[in-house]
């Protein structure tokens, strides 16, 4: 067996350790196919500069034969150039908070995707369905700057040509701990009166989110909705319980296995098949590999080219009943939600990337 080393590229983020995750799923992973040697880099941000630095001392110092790692849908898109003269397999994990841009998409990446823009889809078509036509999106100024906007109104659209929404965005971080006051959109809240509420909040900023909610008994008016990361720091002890309504992806025919609230090992999913992808590809003349393999995760059993455009991903509601501390929250798989492929989108080439955010760690 021939030498052969994998890059690996991982972000960095003070909200969730999802580099240390993803580099537990990809060693595994690669116990299983045999990938003994790797490389790894860590990219900041994303920032595509930085990328491109990391990316030419992958191929030129450290020579490696295939690259992997978690960069945001937008960074690829600025970077495909770079990506595609590195002349190796790669394979790009994300979140998928930006719509995936495939036009341009070098033949030797492959985007590797929880696919959240879709999860946005389905929550924009299910609570249109579900609770009307007038809907709104809120959240920190740093996690609303990516394609959300977009799926909601598609979805909503969908379900209804005549919905319309609103949005409201917290103002810039201040003091020592940079956080967002979300009082001014909870103001806004009260002020639309909107049918059913997607919030995109994460760490202490949901937090101080949730309590404002709940304190201001916009809970007993306004159906909430959020990914499946929203609770995920909540602490506080509310008077009653509440309902949160979120979504769980699954890959291919597969059911959810169990409910959870939040999914912190979707990262570790991804770094697993990254490897296994990998290590198809590892005697393929540097040439990626995509052609009759089936890849087994905790994510589902599915087909990686169906899954690169969202034709493997199935999504189910989640309701969660929040009585105060993550450990009793109870939380109830629900029924299948209508979803929509890439190609269901019909959005126009030029108008796929339209969001400013590079890094890949969104609404955790």
């Amino acid at each position: 067996m021939t030498d052969f080393t994998l890059g690996v590229l991982l972000p960095s983020s003070s909200i969730l350790p999802m580099a240390k995750r993803f580099k537990s799923g990809l060693k595994r992973a690669a116990k299983e196919v045999g990938i003994e040697q790797m490389e790894l880099e860590f990219i900041g941000n994303g920032n595509p500069r930085l990328v491109e630095e990391v990316m030419r001392k992958m191929t030129e110092f450290h020579e490696v034969d295939a690259i992997t790692g978690i960069v945001s849908n937008q960074t690829l898109a600025f970077c495909s150039k770079v990506f595609e003269s590195a002349g190796v397999p790669i394979v790009v994990n994300n979140l998928g908070g930006h719509l995936p841009e495939l036009k341009d998409l070098p033949n030797n990446v492959f985007i590797n995707s929880d696919h959240i823009w879709q999860q946005m889809w389905s929550l924009g078509y299910w609570g249109t369905e579900k609770f009307g036509s007038k809907g709104m999106l809120v959240g920190g100024v740093y996690d609303m700057a990516y394609n959300f906007t977009k799926a909601m109104d598609l979805g909503m659209k969908k379900a209804n040509p005549d919905s319309k929404w609103s949005f409201a965005v917290t103002r810039l971080p201040q003091g020592v701990d940079n956080l967002s006051d979300p009082s001014v959109v909870l103001d806004y809240i009260e002020k639309d009166s909107p049918d059913f509420l997607i919030a995109a909040f994460c760490g202490e900023e949901a937090r101080l989110f949730m309590e404002g909610f709940i304190n201001r008994k916009l809970h007993q008016k306004v159906p909430l909705l959020g990914l499946p990361y929203l609770l995920r720091d909540l602490s506080f002890e509310p008077e009653e319980a509440f309902k949160v309504y979120s979504t769980t992806l699954t890959m291919g025919a597969s059911q959810p296995q169990e409910v959870n609230w939040f999914n912190g090992d979707v990262f570790e999913a991804l770094g697993y098949e990254s490897g296994v992808l990998l290590g198809a590809s590892r005697d393929g003349g540097g040439v990626l590999q995509l052609s009759g393999i089936e890849i087994n995760s905790s994510r589902g059993s599915f087909v990686p080219s169906k899954a690169l455009r969202g034709e493997e991903s199935v999504i189910h509601l989640v309701e969660h009943l929040y009585k105060g501390k993550v450990a009793s929250t109870q939380s109830t798989l629900g029924r299948q939600l209508r979803t929509a492929a890439l190609h269901e989108l019909n959005i126009p080439h030029s108008n796929m990337v339209d969001s400013g955010w590079f890094n890949p760690y969104l609404g955790l």
